[in-house]
């Protein structure tokens, strides 16, 4: 790629940053075998001698048959194989089984090593037969294959594809790189692999492994596949691989923007990188069309197998919506050449002006949107942030900060429970320096019935944004104690950045997608929560300490004398504690609440000062 897409490129304030990659840069690479099992001593070669069209079968295997595929592992790894037969029990527990395939099928079950402690690296595969490549007149080949999986841990998943009989290997990944922390994916994932001209046979091979060289933690959850079919690749064919907007001065990506600040965004320029997946160079044209709206880039060539940007800039931009509402836009990818596949040459992407939220993810309002959840930095303490940078186009008052909270199987949400939760915004020196925090929002700690979905933090002090300044807003765990921050959608990589202890830091580009990253859920919320706010700093009430082992103080003012009670529930509303009754009169007071016989978890106090209520949270350790 010429990496000439500098309109949707790092943010030009990136560089004053401390940025750095989270997780190793996965790699193509050459691999030598260490096989462990053989399980297919024939020497015979699988595949149709007859000439190849597009599309055409060279060879498949839906494991029905013994000693096709050889197992085996790379040097160093320390447990784990695939498996070919029926399908383990384990795994269709904690991951389900699949509904694209029928046993036998092969997999690789890290569940059991997950749930034996600390194991060390996994590094497996298995091996096709030698297959007839003869008759492959493009030099590209397309492999297909059902898949289940669920990443737990650093874990990188490659179709690799060797032709000297397995001497070394070219590795493609598998973007499974967004499935973590619960999510599953299914489905028929299919992978061009260029095997050159004149090529005459080769193999494939599926490989599973830790991409960490201290992964103590071992392997992910498993990997099912089924129905491997080896097709003919396509001598003219493109696919559009990702898509951008970009908005403002900063040029960054945005899915939702609030009326107020639509009117003085100006232009919607697009962008989007194609993917040459044919053996033919294509000269590629993106066009973006909304109603009569209907803009093309320029030409650019595209060689086989590369990828490259196409931009349609500001002059021939879409005039940001000013009134509240959907604007859908369709990209599309098109070429000199008649293409041969065109059913992954477009895609529909929203744009929502909203009354109230500033939002650059790609949430919809599902649990199933959410991608994969932030936990923390790889090697980082200091109670970790992660958040977006939003350009203000208008002056405005910010109340609060919604934040996505990833889903969590309902057995592992017991871990959160009780956690607290904050979000911060900070203004970005545009000059170089670091960014400066403004304010932080009221701490929230973690609930039943909060995930899969957004929270909203509220400042106790609304903010005051400035027109023409750039914001980064994140949301942060407290005592280090890990919270799932959701992700949706991708963006481009200066979209995203947080703090790891006192660094600001960003995440690393997808190998596989190029120059973006995972979105995290945290936004912007224009809507003026006064009533809630002035409730409760009219009376300044707080417990500390906070969480506590045998008791808390609940302070509280008052402007003049008041009946005042105080009673704590658990989080299934249950009340445990009632304080009773008393009259104070004006000025500053605490009570104390002795939690000695209460169990360890989450509570709710609420303390009645007059007609007013304030619930708030506290936690017994």
């Amino acid at each position: 790629m010429k990496n000439k897409f500098t309109l949707l490129s790092f943010l030009t304030i990136a560089t004053s940053l401390s940025f750095a990659q989270t997780i190793p840069a996965f790699k193509t690479m050459e691999k030598k075998s260490n096989k462990i099992t053989i399980s297919d001593p024939k020497s015979v070669i699988y595949g149709a001698e007859t000439q190849k069209a597009g599309g055409d079968p060279v060879w498949s295997d839906d494991f029905s048959t013994a000693g096709v595929w050889t197992l085996g592992s790379e040097t160093g790894s320390t447990q784990g194989a695939f498996v070919i037969g029926a399908y383990p029990t384990q795994m269709t527990q904690y991951i389900g089984g699949m509904t694209n395939a029928t046993p036998p099928l092969a997999s690789f079950n890290g569940i059991q090593y997950l749930l034996s402690g600390p194991v060390g690296v996994q590094n497996v595969w298995m091996e096709s037969p030698v297959v007839d490549f003869s008759a492959v007149t493009s030099g590209i080949i397309t492999v297909s294959f059902n898949q289940r999986y669920r990443r737990f841990n650093n874990d990188g998943t490659f179709v690799e594809v060797s032709t000297d009989n397995g001497t070394t290997w070219t590795s493609f990944q598998v973007n499974t790189t967004a499935i973590s922390n619960g999510a599953v994916v299914q489905n028929t994932e299919v992978i061009d692999v260029p095997v050159g001209a004149g090529i005459t046979q080769g193999k494939i091979r599926f490989r599973w492994e830790s991409l960490e060289a201290d992964d103590n933690y071992g392997s992910g959850y498993g990997w099912a596949i089924d129905n491997v079919a080896i097709k003919e690749g396509y001598t003219n064919n493109i696919a559009l691989s990702q898509t951008f907007s970009a908005v403002g001065t900063q040029l960054l990506s945005y899915t939702k923007i609030p009326t107020t600040q639509a009117a003085a965004a100006g232009q919607i320029s697009f962008g989007a990188i194609a993917k040459n997946v044919g053996s033919a160079p294509q000269d590629v044209v993106l066009t973006v069309t909304n109603g009569t709206y209907n803009q093309a880039s320029s030409p650019v060539t595209i060689n086989s197998f590369l990828k490259d940007s196409l931009e349609i800039l500001t002059a021939n931009g879409f005039t940001m919506p000013t009134t509240a509402g959907v604007a859908n836009f369709t990209y599309t990818v098109s070429s000199n050449n008649t293409l041969d596949v065109t059913t992954d040459d477009a895609g529909t992407v929203p744009f929502e002006v909203t009354n109230n939220i500033l939002a650059a993810d790609a949430y919809n309002g599902t649990a199933a949107s959410f991608g994969s959840s932030f936990q923390g930095w790889q090697n980082g303490t200091g109670n970790p942030e992660i958040g977006t940078y939003y350009e203000i186009f208008a002056n405005q008052t910010l109340h609060a900060i919604q934040v996505g909270i990833g889903s969590v199987p309902a057995a592992n949400q017991a871990t959160y429970l009780g956690r607290s939760l904050v979000a911060k915004i900070y203004e970005v020196d545009l000059a170089g320096g670091d960014p400066i925090i403004l304010d932080a929002t009221n701490e929230h700690y973690m609930a039943t019935g909060e995930f899969g979905g957004l929270l909203k933090l509220y400042f106790s002090t609304p903010v005051d944004l400035e027109a023409g300044k750039l914001y980064l807003v994140t949301a942060s765990t407290i005592l280090n104690e890990e919270i799932p921050i959701a992700f949706s959608g991708n963006v481009t990589a200066g979209n995203v950045a947080g703090k790891d202890g006192d660094t600001f830091i960003g995440l690393a580009p997808d190998a596989i997608l190029g120059n973006v990253v995972q979105c995290p859920v945290v936004r912007m919320d224009f809507t003026d929560y006064s009533g809630i706010n002035e409730l409760e700093s009219q009376f300044n009430v707080n417990a500390y300490p906070n969480p506590f082992n045998a008791s808390t103080e609940v302070a509280f003012e008052l402007k003049n004398e008041s009946q005042v009670s105080i009673t704590v529930s658990d989080i299934t509303g249950r009340e445990v504690l009632n304080l009773g009754s008393t009259n104070y009169t004006a000025g500053k007071h605490t009570v104390t609440i002795n939690g000695a016989d209460l169990n360890a978890g989450v509570y709710n106090y609420s303390i009645k000062i007059g007609n007013n209520v304030i619930t708030k949270r506290i936690v017994k350790k």
